[in-house]
């Protein structure tokens, strides 16, 4: 569990990635789309169910679940959820 105590300073999205100021989305979907990536992650318990990250390459389940884990967390307390 020490991989990243936290989540990595620096790291930004990838070039091109925008959400227009007019996007407006549905929490009910949203949520439940979150939930069904994260119910497949959950799943994914061979090193084959997972393909490289695109920044940091192979990494291994217990890796991705520590990343995921800190992505999500960094993402709730942002909007304060």
């Amino acid at each position: 569990m020490d991989w990243y105590p936290e989540q990595p300073v620096g790291l930004r999205l990838p070039t091109g990635f925008k959400i227009p100021h007019s996007q407006r989305f549905e929490f009910a979907y949203e949520k439940s789309q979150l939930l069904k990536i994260l119910e497949v992650d959950w799943n994914a318990r061979t090193e084959d169910a997972w393909k490289p990250h695109p920044m940091f390459g192979n990494m291994t389940p217990k890796e991705w679940g520590k990343l995921l884990q800190i992505h999500v967390d960094y993402h709730l307390r942002q909007f304060a959820a």
